[in-house]
Parts: C-alpha cells; structure tokens; sequence
C-alpha cells in the first residue's frame, strides 16, 4: 500500500513540474527602428541564463526560452532592449544609439610584416633608372 501511495504521488509531482521546466521556441525579427531594415548580428540572450543566439542576414532569430523568460537584444550602435518572451514570435525594433560607438578600440597589435618583399621591390627600382 505505502509502495503504491509513493509511486502515484511521485508520479504526480512530475506532471505538476513539467510545465515550470518547459521550453518552447520563440523566434522572430529584428529590424532598425528608423528604417525598418533588418539588423545581422544582433545578439540575443535569455535573462539570467547562458542560452544565446544571433541574428541571421535578415534579422531573424530563433531560441529555446521559458514562458516567462526575458529576452535582451544589444547591437554595436543600437540601444540594448528587454524584451519578455510573451508568444512564439517577437519582433523587435531597435533605436539608434551613439553611446555604444565609444565601445570600439581598434589595435594594431599582432600585426606583423614582413619586409624581405620590400627590399625586393627597391632593389628592382634602383636595378632599373
């Protein structure tokens, strides 16, 4: 009897929990506000987990996420935006942004040449006047 009365009680503490631990896809579009053209490359991400995705070509996305789950999209030179994943499609706009440009450093480090080519290149130079 006490066998019987765990092992429907288990049973039905696994279907009340089922549904706090589904997922479902929700995918979408991701377009600029000014213009309407779609965004590539816009990361988007599930608040407080580590599930991750990125925009295609033509800003359309797709990622497992909870019902109740929040999405944050960010792009270079657009404001980043929380978004809660309600249904299965959201499409989002994205305004732009000035501030995140001061983001960018572009380094020359790890560059390196090599210069047997250019005194090549002279000594043909100075073989020919």
């Amino acid at each position: 009897m006490k066998r019987k009365l765990f092992s429907i009680a288990f049973v039905a503490a696994t279907l009340l929990s089922l549904p706090a631990f589904a997922q479902r896809t929700t995918s979408g579009t991701v377009t600029a506000a000014s213009n309407g053209e779609a965004l590539p490359s816009v990361a988007v991400r599930v608040k407080g987990t580590n599930l991750a995705a990125v925009t295609n070509y033509d800003g359309k996305y797709s990622i497992s996420a909870s019902q109740n789950a929040v999405l944050i999209f960010s792009a270079l030179g657009y404001a980043t935006q929380e978004v809660a994943a309600s249904g299965a499609v959201v499409n989002v706009k994205l305004s732009e942004s000035s501030s995140k440009l001061d983001e960018v450093v572009v380094t020359a480090l790890g560059i390196t040449r090599d210069r047997k080519p250019w005194v090549m290149q002279s000594k043909r130079l100075v073989e020919r006047k």
